[in-house]
């Protein structure tokens, strides 16, 4: 009865998550974490919620503790970083983006947000073998190509600017941004981020909750699901 409970509760805590109940959705897991303190995946969980209410350092607070209970876990250290970029800390960013690039070196997201973030510290030929891996990862991504241009135009090689915009152009699709203005903001990076990547940003939300959930599933869960019932108050 203790695991349907808990069960439930995590299920419940994505359900509102997913429906912008970020608060809610952290009762939730608060709930079953009193139950299973030590679940990595409900921590995780609970520092989404909190990212999306901008509680970061509480965010970060949950991702420590995920990560000691699950030190080789690479999503935990990528959001780690993305949760760094929304404090302006770029340095700790990069250092989370190296640490799940470590773990898994075939992650194309963090790979690209180190790049995106180097290029914000005007690390500009590091963010250029950022950008070369990602694209070895992700041949035609058109993103990879602009920010590896917006680098040699910063390092004044024109040239090579030319031929990476080209590829951005032949790999954009057509119902993504194309006003040039829009995508340079340097007062604000993950403002920036945001306005060049809203569609982006939406895939990985709809892959993290994906993920989640089949973590879930992995754990035996899938036969029961259909069949929770609320746990008695």
């Amino acid at each position: 009865m203790i695991d349907d409970d808990y069960t439930f509760l995590k299920l419940q805590g994505l359900s509102l998550h997913r429906d912008g109940k970020y608060q809610e959705a952290i009762e939730c897991y608060d709930k079953a974490l009193k139950i299973k303190p030590e679940d990595s995946i409900c921590l995780n969980s609970k520092a989404r919620s909190l990212r999306c209410l901008g509680r970061y350092e509480d965010a970060i607070e949950c991702y420590n503790k995920a990560l000691e209970i699950k030190p080789d876990d690479y999503y935990s250290f990528y959001e780690k970083g993305l949760t760094f970029v929304e404090l302006n800390k770029y340095e700790y960013a990069v250092k989370c983006f190296d640490r799940a690039i470590k773990i898994k070196p075939i992650d194309y997201d963090s790979v690209y947000k180190k790049g995106f973030i180097l290029n914000e510290l005007g690390k500009y030929e590091e963010a250029i073998k950022c950008f070369d891996r990602a694209l070895a990862i992700k041949p035609d991504d058109y993103r990879s190509f602009y920010e590896k241009n917006f680098s040699f135009k910063e390092l004044g090689k024109y040239e090579e600017a030319s031929k990476c915009y080209n590829q951005y152009l032949k790999n954009k699709p057509s119902d993504k941004l194309s006003d040039k203005k829009s995508f340079r903001k340097k007062s604000n990076v993950f403002s920036r981020y945001k306005t060049i990547h809203s569609d982006t940003i939406h895939e990985i939300a709809q892959e993290t909750f994906k993920e989640v959930f089949d973590n879930i599933l992995e754990e035996g869960m899938k036969a029961i699901v259909p069949f929770f019932k609320p746990p008695k108050k």
